[in-house]
């Protein structure tokens, strides 16, 4: 169903679905001849899932599989993530998350949340680069990933969210056309006081990798609370399921047959809330103190 799903938003691209046989062809470092340029030193495969493609059981699901597989075969290949389901609330409920991200966190250099009607706008933000040696996860990374493990993004329109006011606090990465795009946030939405990324009194909201000719736009962005909203929520639904802690059998049933040491959910789970807290930590730090030390320096 997801292959199918993306097929139709994302017509023309080429792509390969995840199976057992393509991650036992892997094992046996089959990888370049499988997946095309994959294996390239230079290539940045982009790895689509849909909600259905997070289960688990009994062991990873295979699209953690083919991510773990991915890295150990290719350390220094950057790797880019694109989870799609229906909305923000979606996302929180999905408790295959949990598990799922704690992979990504460790595994991948980029995750970008999206909806189904942003998922081809995600695709063609790593493909529509106008100049053909232009590595865009390359250049985004260098812009977005201002402390490790903070590289979680959504696309400029933000799952359909309404943003707070200066809730974005990286300027945004864009390929195609600069400012003015329908796929950018507006302005005011980005943080542009007492903020050690964004200089105020200069227009450099978004940073632009030129687009191929025709290509209206696409941006990536980084929306602090929308983001720490996501792990929040799932910190709370798995809460709500598992109340003297996180088990397996807990928030999936017994039916699930997860053939895993509940420990490794519950290191998931504590994952998850680290990284929420450090979102807010870095949202947090600002200019002002910082120059105030100076001064009575």
């Amino acid at each position: 169903d997801s292959a199918g799903a993306f097929a139709e938003k994302c017509e023309g691209v080429e792509s390969c679905a995840v199976t057992p046989e393509l991650l036992q062809k892997m094992g046996d470092g089959e990888l370049e001849g499988e997946l095309g340029g994959i294996g390239d030193e230079s290539a940045h495969p982009v790895m689509v899932a849909y909600a259905g493609d997070l289960a688990w059981g009994p062991g990873p699901s295979l699209f953690c599989q083919f991510v773990t597989s991915c890295r150990e075969s290719k350390p220094c290949m950057p790797m880019v993530a694109v989870l799609v389901d229906e909305s923000l609330d979606a996302f929180k409920e999905n408790l295959w998350l949990v598990a799922t991200l704690h992979c990504l966190i460790e595994n991948c250099d980029m995750v970008v949340f999206a909806t189904g009607d942003e998922v081809k706008d995600a695709v063609s933000f790593f493909t529509s680069a106008k100049f053909e040696g232009a590595s865009v996860c390359k250049l985004a990374m260098f812009q977005l990933i201002p402390f490790p493990r903070l590289h979680f993004y959504t696309m400029g329109t933000a799952l359909g969210a309404e943003l707070e006011d200066g809730e974005v606090f990286l300027p945004a990465v864009t390929v195609g056309p600069a400012t003015g795009n329908d796929a950018l946030c507006a302005p005011e939405k980005f943080r542009a006081e007492n903020n050690p990324f964004i200089f105020p009194g200069f227009a450099n909201q978004e940073r632009v990798i030129p687009g191929k000719d025709g290509f209206p736009g696409a941006s990536l962005i980084m929306p602090g609370k929308l983001l720490c909203s996501i792990f929040g929520g799932l910190g709370e639904t798995l809460a709500g399921k598992c109340e003297e802690g996180p088990t397996w059998a807990g928030a999936f049933g017994e039916d699930a047959g997860i053939e895993l040491d509940d420990m490794e959910l519950v290191e998931a789970s504590s994952n998850l809330n680290d990284l929420k807290s450090e979102f807010q930590q870095y949202m947090e730090c600002g200019t002002a103190e910082e120059e105030e030390e100076a001064e009575e320096g």
